[in-house]
């Protein structure tokens, strides 16, 4: 499978470049932070990471249906420390990208289809739990379909990228390999994510379901659904945003637990340029216990695009109690 992805991505890309005129588009951002733990019960917890984290996207198009589209993260290789430290430089996205009316198709590194918290949960630690199920850096087929009027059709087949490209530059996190297990980390496209998306006026839901095989030495394949939504007030003269996502497993991480996770947010705009928000997230691993996190934050943003916030939260995680802040600065670039 490995073989025959990269050989298609290479041929199209080089038919693409002899038969179309080029444009290059780049977009990226810095942010810049630190994240604290107040308060614990538990002795040692209490300590503060600052972090960097770098993201850049780069698109190259051929004319108008055809493009090469290339994502780079520079962030903390390893767990909490004292500063920052230990960056490594690794590409996150890489893919060969045909577009028609309705249809985006992808083949090479990107991400699965399941879920959307990460992208719309409110506040800075509203999509922190949820982010357990992102499943990003995987190599394989997406397509996405518009199927009607404001409503979409995602789907992919897809392995954990075990390919050189899974190393850091900088500091080196290694390349991953099968032999590492994990579901979905299987080097063959027998992982599959599909997600309907829909807006209705100022409103939009999402469902969704994905299989993950398992990897070496787990003891299940992982299977998931998801479902979520959200509405905007904002029409009504009430600039407020709801958003909800739930999602379950059975075999999670291709183990033996069945895991539940729930996302609750809201924001109110209290100036064009400044939010405050609030939530509710709720984990629960059979084999981990109960996390919950209740979270406010606020986010202001800068007429030159700059974005500054911070979150304030209390989580109570299988017995540890605990009070945490976070604070960022996200630039441009």
């Amino acid at each position: 499978s490995k073989a025959l992805l990269v050989s298609a991505f290479l041929t199209a890309s080089a038919t693409m470049v002899q038969a179309h005129r080029l444009s290059i588009s780049w977009e990226g951002e810095l942010e810049v932070g630190v994240e604290s733990v107040l308060d614990s019960n538990v002795p040692g917890n209490e300590v503060d990471d600052p972090f960097l984290t770098f993201e850049q996207v780069g698109e190259l198009s051929f004319g108008e249906s055809f493009s090469i589209i290339g994502g780079l993260t520079i962030e903390e290789m390893t767990g909490p420390s004292s500063g920052i430290q230990d960056l490594g430089l690794y590409v996150d996205t890489l893919v060969f990208q045909a577009t028609t009316e309705r249809l985006v198709f992808q083949l090479g590194k990107s991400e699965d289809a399941f879920g959307d918290a990460w992208n719309r949960a409110a506040g800075y630690f509203g999509a922190t739990i949820a982010e357990d199920y992102e499943l990003t850096e995987q190599l394989g087929l997406f397509a996405e379909i518009s199927i009607g009027q404001d409503s979409t059709l995602a789907a992919g087949a897809f392995y954990a990228d075990n390919t050189s490209l899974s190393e850091s530059f900088g500091f080196n996190r290694g390349q991953n390999s099968t032999a590492a297990g994990g579901a979905g980390n299987t080097g063959e496209l027998d992982n599959f994510s599909l997600q309907f998306t829909q807006e209705v006026g100022n409103a939009f839901f999402h469902v969704g379901a994905r299989h993950l095989s398992k990897g070496t030495g787990d003891v299940s394949d992982e299977t998931g659904g998801v479902a979520g939504g959200g509405y905007s007030f904002a029409e009504s003269g009430t600039p407020l945003d709801l958003f909800v996502e739930i999602a379950a497993f059975d075999g999670f991480g291709g183990s033996a637990d069945d895991a539940v996770y729930a996302t609750l947010t809201a924001a109110f705009g209290i100036t064009d340029s400044t939010e405050l928000s609030a939530g509710f997230i709720h984990r629960d691993i059979d084999t981990e216990g109960d996390t919950n996190l209740f979270t406010i934050g606020i986010d202001h943003e800068l007429e030159n695009g700059v974005a500054v916030g911070a979150g304030l939260g209390v989580v109570d995680d299988a017995g540890a109690d605990e009070t945490i802040f976070g604070a960022s600065i996200v630039i441009p670039l």
